[in-house]
């Protein structure tokens, strides 16, 4: 027995102001997974794909019959076949003075001449060329005939059935027409071809001559400059010659002057650099109130200084041993003190001083190194750039007339390369006609048909058909609004899923008991069990200390509320709690028929005042346990309920029992249920699954919202296995489990 109080204040009408539609503390753990509303998670894509099996492979298998069908179609009466024919390309260079290039394969190059080639196979010269000549074998096919000499039709024609492509890494071109009529396909690819092979002869000897007129005019301007150059040359020779060599000798002299001038300025900057560098850190040192190990070392050197240090430690001594033998007091300690810090202050004014000369006599010496260092680095300057100004000249003499030598060996080698290339056209031309472009592999008759192929018809019918499949199941989701699921909940957002339960004819052991009583009939079926975690979550959803007066109702009729309500009152009662299950329907009571009791007097009576509150109130087989049947329905029950009876009556009966449950009518079907929502501690909402519509339990929520009431959660009733994949396994997980 429950330890609750059996007395409850006076209940007021709830303040205005927003109420939350979930718990205090955060909603309840989604049962559907962590997706975000709205989402379609690889879960669901493989349940909708698993709940349209059936339509998916009948779709598969219409498909490939219709790939089948529509291949034996066209077969039999659009057949198409394709001749190919390959051509063959060489790299050629377009520099007159290397020759040589176009014997050597260059990818780069190759790529650019197979589709310069392939460029010039799908010009539209080249195609207006073909279809206008009349002696030409096209215009003899019945491919052409059909077009009666319009030349505009069958170019339109020919371009999409025509194609040239080049192949990667190979010199090949591919030519390729298709057509209903294999030996015009043959005909068409092997004039196209052989058109553009003399095309590109023609252009090659054009080619050839352009450039033969060309170099003829190099190798003459390359004779003129030759002798113009020969000219210079022996002027620049006459005036750099003097004396039989002279020049030279003077030029080698004058650079082993400058040379030896520059090994001495190296070594007399490094000398001003390391000076420089002395004086740097004597100076840095003095600054820092450093001495440098020089100036410590001629100080120590000092005779004068160190007799007054040893005379200092003398007269130490001295003191020390007249105060031990005679004392602090005795007045020849005084005088052997007096004597002792003279010397010492003797000693240490001499050491100042001696220390001032030193440091000054340091810089002086290391500024004066430095300042020679510097006068010296000054004179050899001088005479470098005076040695470099006279061997400039001669320099300069000699720089010109090499330039113009080398200039006259370039005009040379440039003249040669122009004779030989001239031989090279003279001798080569032929080759280049017969081998830069050519056939590889000649069209031939196809006696295959290229379209249709049934390894490309069916599985593209076989793709359709999948496609069309998805979309059909994925459009029957998206279409149908209904709640299958704790997704849909979650998509309407801001209620909290209590739980759900099985549809009871997928569960075995609940066949054959009362359905709202199942958790008292048949305690061990999966149903029970559901009913028990719906009582569980409710206990996290709301204190039920303080939530006593439930009322639980539903979008429309046939949800299950009854069943929800009885098993839920029967739960709490088994749990050890008082409970009173009201019947609030008066327009289909249900609660008498489950508990087969009479309803000639209840709830009604009581509002009204005809009878009393126990009068009405009937003991049931479920321990703890009461009901109060509906009574004759009333004319007036919405404003009862929106009166303040029913809060009296609320209150009377927590007086006796832990909690009062409602079992009323839909909510958006009729105004009771709106009526005592907000006068209850909380509601609990019914949903059938695949039933309701996510519209209409939005439009409920928003409903119990705009009375203020207090919305505990939502149970989503009869799921189906098959419906979604929901307790599908669970079912036979859960009796196996409890059977072992």
């Amino acid at each position: 027995m429950t330890t609750l109080p059996q007395t409850t204040a006076i209940r007021l009408p709830r303040a205005a102001g927003p109420t939350p539609l979930a718990p205090a503390g955060g909603a309840m753990p989604s049962l559907a997974g962590g997706a975000s509303a709205g989402s379609i998670s690889g879960g669901d894509v493989w349940r909708i794909m698993r709940n349209n099996i059936w339509l998916i492979l009948f779709m598969l298998v219409f498909a490939a019959g219709a790939g089948y069908g529509v291949n034996e179609f066209l077969k039999q009466k659009y057949p198409h076949y394709t001749s190919v024919g390959y051509i063959q390309v060489k790299t050629t260079t377009d520099d007159p003075m290397n020759p040589r290039k176009n014997e050597q394969v260059d990818t780069g190059n190759l790529t650019v001449e197979q589709k310069t080639q392939a460029a010039y196979l799908m010009s539209e010269t080249l195609l207006t060329e073909v279809l206008k000549n009349e002696n030409g074998e096209i215009r003899k096919t019945e491919w052409f005939k059909k077009f009666n000499n319009n030349i505009a039709a069958a170019k339109e024609d020919f371009i999409d059935n025509y194609s040239v492509r080049p192949l990667p890494e190979t010199r090949l071109v591919r030519m390729e027409f298709t057509n209903a009529f294999p030996k015009d396909c043959q005909v068409i690819v092997k004039e196209m071809g052989t058109k553009h092979i003399a095309d590109e002869a023609e252009r090659i000897f054009l080619d050839g001559q352009q450039k033969s007129v060309a170099l003829t005019a190099m190798h003459n301007r390359y004779r003129m400059e030759l002798q113009e150059s020969e000219a210079r040359l022996t002027h620049m020779r006459a005036n750099v010659q003097i004396s039989g060599g002279g020049v030279l000798s003077r030029v080698n002299l004058k650079e082993n002057e400058l040379d030896q001038l520059r090994k001495e300025r190296s070594t007399i900057d490094l000398n001003l650099k390391s000076a420089q560098g002395q004086l740097d850190a004597l100076d840095k040192s003095l600054t820092a109130g450093i001495d440098p190990y020089i100036v410590e070392q001629q100080v120590d050197a000092n005779q004068q200084l160190q007799y007054f240090k040893n005379q200092v430690i003398g007269l130490q001594q001295q003191y020390d041993a007249v105060r031990e033998n005679r004392g602090d007091a005795h007045p020849d300690v005084k005088k052997a003190l007096n004597g002792f810090e003279r010397a010492k202050q003797q000693a240490t004014e001499y050491e100042s001083e001696t220390r001032a000369k030193v440091r000054a006599n340091v810089r002086d010496q290391l500024s004066q190194n430095t300042a020679g260092q510097s006068a010296m680095l000054a004179t050899i300057n001088t005479n470098i750039e005076s040695v470099t100004a006279d061997l400039g000249d001669v320099t300069n003499q000699m720089v010109t007339y090499y330039a113009a030598e080398a200039a006259q060996k370039a005009i040379v080698e440039k003249n040669k390369q122009v004779e030989e290339q001239l031989e090279f056209l003279q001798n080569e031309q032929q080759q280049k006609l017969a081998g830069k472009v050519q056939w590889a592999v000649q069209p031939e008759v196809p006696t295959t048909r290229s379209f249709p192929q049934l390894k490309y018809t069916m599985p593209i019918a076989i793709v359709i058909g999948l496609a069309l499949a998805l979309s059909i199941a994925f459009l029957r989701e998206m279409t149908d609004t209904t709640i299958r699921s704790p997704r849909d909940i979650q998509r309407i957002g801001q209620m909290t899923l209590l739980g759900m339960i099985g549809d009871e004819t997928q569960d075995p052991q609940a066949a054959g008991a009362r359905l709202p009583l199942v958790i008292f009939d048949a305690p061990h079926s999966m149903t029970a069990e559901q009913l028990r975690q719906v009582r569980t979550r409710l206990q996290h959803a709301a204190s039920l200390d303080t939530t006593r007066s439930i009322l639980v109702t539903s979008p429309s009729p046939g949800d299950g509320k009854t069943t929800v309500a009885c098993n839920i009152a029967a739960g709490l009662a088994l749990n050890g709690r008082r409970i009173l299950l009201v019947d609030g329907n008066f327009r289909r009571p249900e609660i008498h028929k489950v508990f087969a009791l009479a309803n000639e007097q209840g709830f009604s009576d009581v509002l009204n005042g005809a009878v009393t509150f126990d009068e009405v109130v009937q003991e049931t087989q479920v321990p703890n346990l009461s009901v109060m049947t509906s009574g004759p329905k009333p004319i007036n029950a919405t404003e009862m309920f929106e009166s303040q009876l029913l809060i009296d009556f609320i209150d009377r009966a927590l007086e006796e029992f832990d909690h009062v449950i409602f079992d009323s009518g839909p909510m958006m079907v009729v105004s009771e249920s709106q009526a005592m929502a907000p006068k209850v501690d909380g509601v609990i909402t019914v949903v059938r699954a695949r039933t309701n519509s996510r519209g209409l339990l939005q439009r409920m929520r928003d409903a119990l919202r705009a009375v203020k009431a207090e919305h505990l959660g939502v149970v989503l009733n009869g799921v189906r296995a098959q419906g979604g994949g929901y307790y599908g396994s669970t079912i036979k997980t859960y009796y196996d489990y409890q059977n072992v």
